[in-house]
């Protein structure tokens, strides 16, 4: 009977679950997998006509974790066997998406098993793939990896639509020297990423990660990419660097998507040739290519993908062409909801006003805030220092096995403020040369550090509004004088009463929502900097004094006494 045997599975998948950290690395897909079964129990109790093709694969999973064992054992064994448990992770959640979709209760929203002709052969497959990877395990044996998609797949005529997927003109993005996650951290922000990109919606299919500048959201992109990209279900991985404009162009950016996909899935491959028959469509409207590219191959394709597949766009912030950035943000505010419920996507940014403005307040795109200012940021910042100070001690002979010690480790995550960007640069700089002298110096002030720093926080003012405009300029330099000199944190209504002279220049909220990618704030909360080495910029002759938004600390001073004062003798 499926459904006991299911419950059997999950009850022996729990208990890995429960003991998340201490297996980081596979982590990740046991616990969505399990989240996924279980909704598959749940809607199965109401639906006992599941045959028994299907249970013979939960069969094989089940003999798979009685193999597996007690939780302590397999502690153990992912230290000699991390290859093969890797892949058991891996697999399990894999065999997990094909049982939500085989039963009717995935993202495609129909029976796998009265869409596909192969299901039933890719079952034998998926459970054979099971009982080898339990012998392996078993054994102890050291393997490569013997992963299997789910994914359906059929023979195409290779050769020649690969000659028409040339009139594709794909912007090219190499993701070998970009940096995840460390392993062990950012694991409940990873995790819920990940369950909500399997596990689909019925209203939105864009999730929108936003954050400060350095809090860390290129690492987790890059991450949830490689999670997606081992269980082969990353559709395309987009990323833009303002230092390389050849890839901001909307139509290499669509043309990129449309390849990737093609690559992988013949339905969308065969569609996608059949629109390259019009030449001229590559040189079309970017709503057109968006159609024809993408919107009509991915709508033939649906029926016959087994979902999710993740396309990851990485910062959208970042990418300095204005009028392709203009273009992307309105077709993911208006038409990425026609897209089928199995493409997801996953867009990462900082809260610049333009893309808060076209993606806050749309019903299908899912936001989620990064916050710096969290306990879990600041356990994982300490994770972060305290293992790249082992591995520094491992590099650097003469340095004792636990220097700098734990004190200092936490003093150094404490300076961080919540910034992985800080962190991060700090490890770089002691990693470099003679980490004794290196930390004295960065005790002493951190100003040794401040070069990347600088360039980020100069970049993140450069693009955060008009600075050529007498009005914005004038006012948002008030507006981050008041937060960086006031004595205690100010609120958006005090700023407000502070700042409001009157004049024409934009309101309060609004210059907040331009310096969003600087300033922590909420309505009706204090505003806060982004970190200590923020205001210490600003306020730095030496380092911002020819900037527009330098704070002469004497000159801002007078005029915030003159406005208070100002106030005061109005409530009077």
């Amino acid at each position: 009977d499926f459904q006991p045997l299911l419950g059997k599975l999950l009850s022996r998948l729990k208990p890995i679950v429960d003991i998340g950290d201490d297996i980081a690395k596979i982590h990740p897909y046991i616990d969505v997998a399990w989240k996924v079964l279980t909704s598959v129990y749940q809607a199965i109790e109401v639906q006992r006509n599941t045959d028994a093709k299907i249970t013979k694969l939960v069969q094989a999973m089940v003999e798979l974790y009685a193999s597996v064992g007690e939780t302590d054992f397999l502690k153990d064994k992912i230290k000699l066997l991390d290859d093969v448990v890797f892949d058991i992770a891996a697999q399990t959640l894999e065999c997990s998406l094909f049982i939500r979709e085989y039963t009717g209760h995935g993202i495609s929203r129909c029976l796998l098993r009265n869409t596909f002709a192969g299901t039933e052969t890719k079952i034998d497959d998926l459970s054979d793939v099971l009982m080898k990877l339990k012998d392996y395990f078993d054994r102890g044996a050291i393997i490569q990896s013997i992963f299997l998609s789910a994914k359906i797949r059929d023979e195409v005529q290779g050769l020649i639509e690969s000659d028409v997927l040339k009139k594709l003109k794909p912007a090219q993005y190499n993701a070998a020297l970009r940096e995840e996650c460390l392993q062990g951290t950012r694991t409940d922000i990873l995790a819920d990423i990940t369950e909500w990109l399997s596990s689909g919606s019925d209203t939105s299919n864009v999730m929108w990660l936003y954050g400060v500048a350095g809090s860390g959201k290129s690492a987790i992109a890059n991450t949830i990419s490689q999670y997606f990209r081992t269980l082969h279900r990353l559709g395309a991985f987009v990323f833009f660097d303002r230092n390389n404009h050849s890839n901001s162009d909307i139509r290499g950016v669509l043309h990129h998507i449309a390849h990737r996909l093609a690559e992988s899935n013949i339905h969308v491959r065969k569609a996608l040739c059949d629109a390259l028959s019009d030449a001229a469509l590559v040189d079309a409207d970017y709503r057109t290519q968006f159609q024809k590219l993408l919107l009509d191959p991915l709508t033939v394709a649906a029926p016959y993908t087994c979902g999710p597949i993740v396309i990851v766009v990485d910062a959208l912030d970042e990418c300095l062409d204005f009028s392709s950035r203009k273009a992307f943000l309105s077709l993911i505010a208006d038409h990425m909801p026609k897209l089928p419920a199995p493409f997801r996507f996953l867009i990462t940014s900082r809260p610049d006003s333009d893309i808060a403005h076209a993606l806050k307040l749309k019903l299908h795109i899912t936001p989620r805030q990064l916050d710096i200012a969290t306990e879990d940021t600041k356990k994982d910042i300490l994770s972060y220092i305290r293992q790249c100070m082992h591995n520094l001690c491992k590099e650097w002979p003469g340095v004792e096995p636990q220097w700098p010690g734990e004190d200092t480790i936490k003093r150094l995550a404490a300076y961080a403020g919540g910034l992985f960007i800080w962190a991060a640069t700090a490890c770089k700089f002691l990693q470099a040369f003679n980490p004794p002298k290196r930390l004295s110096q960065l005790l002493e002030g951190g100003a040794i550090i401040h070069n990347d720093l600088d360039q980020l926080y100069s970049v993140a003012l450069q693009h955060a509004g008009d600075w050529t405009n007498a009005n914005f300029s004038s006012s948002a330099l008030s507006l981050l004088a008041c937060v960086v000199l006031s004595r205690e944190p100010l609120t958006d209504p005090t700023l407000n009463s502070v700042l409001d002279s009157g004049q024409e220049n934009p309101e309060v909220t609004q210059v907040l929502e331009y310096l969003g990618c600087v300033l922590q704030w909420g309505p009706g909360l204090p505003v806060c900097t982004l970190h200590a080495s923020f205001s210490d910029y600003l306020m730095d002759p030496q380092r911002s004094g020819t900037a527009p938004w330098f704070i002469d600390i004497e000159l801002q001073s007078q005029f915030l006494t003159t406005r208070c004062f100002q106030v005061l003798a109005s409530k009077l």
